[in-house]
């Protein structure tokens, strides 16, 4: 017979394993507005922080668009994408296979080269990959960094 700690134990774990399940399906959801099936659903936030000896930049893109960037000066900005545009950053998500890809291309910041540090949320899944310019990283990881290098350097409209 459990005791009345166990049981309320098992009744709060059951109550938040069905909060979660919600709130995956609300964020798949959120994650592309045109609610399609394209592969994109599960599609969620991406950070990106391009390092260099001169100062960092940083860029953080919620599942519906909305971002933020902090410049090398300190100073943030706000904005949003456009439905075209959040499409083709998950469009380039999915290219870039991040499940595939290896967690660091290059020394990591050892030499003089710009490192893109970038971290996507997809599915259920946290993916993390550093990829140090003119380290040999793959190919298909080369149009989401220009994207991204772009979200940091576009003025806002």
């Amino acid at each position: 017979m459990p005791d009345a700690c166990g049981t309320s134990m098992m009744t709060i774990h059951r109550f938040l394993s069905c909060c979660g399940v919600v709130l995956v399906s609300v964020v798949g959801c959120a994650s592309h507005p045109k609610g399609g099936n394209d592969g994109n659903d599960g599609n969620g936030t991406v950070d990106y922080r391009r390092s260099s000896e001169i100062g960092a930049a940083t860029a953080h893109v919620d599942a519906d668009g909305a971002f933020t960037r902090t410049n090398r000066d300190g100073s943030t900005e706000t904005g949003q994408l456009s439905a075209a545009a959040l499409d083709d950053l998950q469009s380039e998500v999915d290219q870039a296979e991040f499940a595939t890809l290896e967690k660091q291309y290059g020394c990591g910041g050892c030499a003089d080269h710009p490192v893109n540090t970038i971290t996507v949320h997809v599915d259920d899944a946290e993916y993390k990959v550093q990829a140090e310019d003119d380290s040999g990283y793959p190919a298909r990881l080369q149009p989401l960094i220009d994207r991204l290098q772009a979200l940091l350097q576009e003025p806002l409209p």
